[in-house]
């Protein structure tokens, strides 16, 4: 070996050793998807760790639980389930689990019924579908709590290595189709076994794998199948209908949150708004997260959301969505999705919507 070779792997070899003291995102591999097993779950026992950026912001470290799904308790039978659904918003591995939306609902309804999340990023309202339809096999779904965030009906149609997508007949039937995945490879082991690997892919977003080949990445052609998403509204109602009683779903919808920390109108597409009346004409619960981010801010100018480095909502963000699902549910009388329950309480508002853990 020569004196370069060498220099280069001692390098290699300091940077590995030294990046394993720090928090390098990924850490998870994921389960084949097939038809047997049509949603895509972690390995049980996984430990994750997510930061973002070269200085590895925002820090949070978990363990997937017996299910493979970020959630500390393990999913057992014998009780009301609650399923809250979502993509990575749901998955929250940018919060403490105490401080993420089902840690708040979960208290708030304690001790009947539990609260189970099934949230994985990158997953769609068709996902959603799937993994009520997985849950409803293995437990006794009482109800479900569905967030539906920005880009959800552009990705519904479009298929993705692991994922559910709608795909619609020439007659108008629509039907849920799932893309295999065959299971991590040897490469998924080595780079999930090597904090420089994980470092420069997931921190540094440098990946020399073609996208396309990339689980969880949209498979050509690059755009969804179908431009007219007028269609996937009725259909994911209609999906969801036939899972639960609408009255018994209560669907979330995020908001411009950008638009409303900047003063500025809100950029909604028009599915959202359609979707939103349908759902009400339905009998589903709805909850308009815009009104809630809006009162928010104008209390105070506290951000909801770890914008402009990331998206996603921070530990009030978390807080303000729980504090109005609540107030959603008590404005109907009742929590109806507790039905189940011998004599469900409600706890009591600071309970459910309990200040962050800690600064964000």
């Amino acid at each position: 070996m020569g004196a370069a070779a060498l220099g280069a792997a001692l390098v290699m070899v300091g940077l590995e050793l030294t990046l394993r003291l720090a928090p390098a995102g990924g850490g998870v591999l994921f389960r084949r998807v097939d038809a047997a097993n049509p949603v895509l779950r972690g390995a049980p026992g996984s430990v994750w760790v997510h930061s973002l950026g070269w200085s590895f912001f925002n820090p949070h470290r978990g363990r997937l639980n017996n299910e493979g799904f970020n959630d500390p308790q393990d999913y057992v039978r014998g009780a009301p389930v609650i399923a809250v659904l979502g993509d990575s918003y749901v998955e929250a591995t940018t919060v403490a689990y105490a401080d993420s939306l089902q840690a708040r609902l979960r208290g708030a309804l304690a001790p009947c019924p539990r609260v189970y999340s099934f949230g994985r990023s990158g997953a769609n309202p068709a996902d959603y579908v799937a993994y009520l339809r997985w849950a409803q096999r293995r437990y006794d779904v009482a109800g479900a709590v569905v967030l539906i965030s920005a880009g959800d009906l552009e990705e519904a149609a479009t298929p993705r290595e692991g994922g559910n997508y709608y795909v619609r007949a020439d007659d108008g039937a629509h039907r849920i189709a799932v893309m295999n995945y065959a299971g991590p490879g040897p490469l998924h082991h080595a780079v999930n076994a090597s904090s420089l690997a994980r470092y420069l892919l997931n921190n540094l977003q440098f990946n020399p794998i073609t996208a396309s080949h990339a689980l969880g990445r949209t498979s050509a052609p690059s755009r969804p199948v179908h431009a007219d998403r007028d269609w996937i509204v009725p259909a994911f109602l209609a999906d969801l209908r036939a899972s639960l009683p609408p009255e018994r779903v209560t669907l979330v919808f995020d908001a411009d949150r950008r638009a409303i920390a900047d003063g500025a109108a809100p950029a909604y597409p028009p599915e959202r708004a359609r979707m939103i009346a349908d759902a009400r004409l339905s009998g589903f619960t709805v909850v308009d997260l815009d009104p809630a981010f809006r009162n928010q801010r104008a209390r105070d100018a506290r951000k909801v959301d770890y914008a402009p480095l990331d998206g996603h909502w921070n530990a009030l963000g978390h807080q303000v969505a729980a504090a109005a699902v609540v107030d959603a549910w008590r404005a109907a009388g009742s929590w109806r999705h507790a039905a189940a329950c011998p004599g469900p309480q409600f706890a009591s508002p600071s309970d459910a919507t309990h200040a962050p853990s800690g600064p964000r």
